[in-house]
């Protein structure tokens, strides 16, 4: 199983964007193989610090290793498989 954390500012506008343009990547990609943890900075700023976000959206991929982070446009999916080193059925990194 995949693991993400997707860090944002808000819960309007281009953050709302960016979160619904993930979520559609990882339901096209990887269907129920995936976990997501949604963190608004605003409200939890220490996460965001411990994990060496400056800008969102950030996403990471927690597991399985090795850790990937993509920041800016989340609305390619091509684009996210490369910068994640993934393949389009979820098999394991590249």
């Amino acid at each position: 199983m995949y693991s993400f954390r997707i860090f944002l500012k808000g819960k309007q506008g281009r953050s709302q964007k960016a979160l619904r343009d993930f979520k559609a990547f990882l339901e096209l990609c990887f269907k129920n193989n995936y976990t997501l943890d949604v963190v608004d900075i605003m409200t939890d700023a220490d996460l965001a610090e411990a994990d060496g976000v400056l800008a969102t959206p950030t996403v990471l991929k927690l597991g399985p290793p090795p850790k990937k982070r993509v920041i800016g446009d989340l609305s390619n999916p091509e684009m996210l498989l490369m910068a994640f080193g993934l393949e389009r059925d979820g098999q394991g990194d590249k």
